[in-house]
């Protein structure tokens, strides 16, 4: 069967991807793992304290937050600290949800310098080819500061969509995919949905009926976008061919980390044009191996969406 890193290991040496990790604590995603040695990440993880960005091995880390512009804000820092946030938790995410009231208690407030992505990137020299954001409610205003490079080389973003107002004067999922629709971008996955569990006398949670519905309040999910055909043309027009091979190959690439290995194929079939053939042989021949594995494991596939839809 293959795999993505089968495919990595037949690339130029020169096909390597930049990623803007934003809210990095912990560092990169395991999904990234196939991508290795071949992916940068400029990982963003403000600090009181800031001072210049720093190397260690292939990524860069830069000790500030991102925002529209230059400025300094107050980080809300919570008990759970994956819940901190440069706004302040609401009302309603404090009362009314399970856990959350203890969870999102602010404990301490700390000044943190606030950037914007494209002005890193020019003082650095440096393109993107992916952007994944998870600040509590600051995304948009990261895109924001991130429109040059959405529109000069962005390829995916990957960010944190809450869908009601779990801080106070963030965006909700209807304005922030207008926006994105707006720049050229468009919706292709929600991961991992996240459902509040409402508070209750009973204190009844998810009892598991509903067949394969569950308990709680939709709050949050990982939306995935990816650049529409014509953003990229328009992208291209203007840029060399070493460029427009470079981001046919990392659009394939990104496709595939998410799992989108049939959209994958699908820009291959439009973008061809602009690889050589010998790129274009090995491209083919990976995409073949994934369709015969699928016809040889397409019964096991039928059972276990089953078996899904049954629970």
């Amino acid at each position: 069967m293959p795999s993505l890193k089968s495919l990595v290991g037949k690339l130029p040496d020169d096909v390597r991807l930049t990623l803007a990790d934003v809210g990095s604590a912990g560092g990169l995603k395991p999904r990234w793992k196939p991508l290795a040695g071949r992916l940068r990440g400029l990982l963003f993880d403000p600090r009181d304290d800031a001072g210049p960005a720093v190397d260690i091995g292939h990524n860069r880390i830069y000790p500030v937050a991102l925002g529209e512009g230059p400025g300094t804000r107050e980080l809300r820092v919570t008990a759970i600290p994956i819940l901190s946030s440069l706004l302040e938790p609401t009302e309603e995410l404090l009362t009314f949800y399970r856990k959350k009231g203890v969870q999102g208690r602010v404990e301490r407030r700390v000044s943190v310098p606030i950037e914007a992505l494209d002005t890193l990137l020019e003082a650095d020299g440096l393109d993107v080819d992916a952007m994944k954001i998870d600040t509590q409610g600051t995304e948009l205003e990261i895109l924001k500061g991130a429109a040059r490079a959405l529109e000069r080389s962005v390829l995916t973003v990957e960010a944190e969509m809450s869908f009601f107002e779990r801080y106070v004067g963030q965006v909700v999922a209807p304005e922030l995919l207008a926006w994105m629709h707006a720049r050229g971008y468009r919706l292709i996955e929600i991961y991992r949905p996240k459902r509040y569990i409402r508070l209750n006398s009973f204190d009844v949670g998810n009892v598991g009926i509903g067949a394969g519905h569950r308990a709680g309040q939709l709050g949050h999910g990982d939306a995935i976008f990816m650049a529409t055909d014509a953003l990229l043309e328009r992208r291209w027009a203007n840029q060399g061919p070493d460029i427009v091979r470079h981001q046919v190959l990392a659009l394939i690439l990104l496709l595939s980390v998410y799992g989108k290995v049939d959209m994958a194929a699908a820009a291959f079939d439009t973008h061809r044009r602009h690889l050589d053939d010998a790129m274009q042989e090995i491209l083919a021949g990976w995409f073949k191996g994934w369709y015969r594995a699928e016809y040889r494991t397409r019964g096991w596939h039928a059972v276990v969406d089953y078996l899904a839809r049954r629970t």
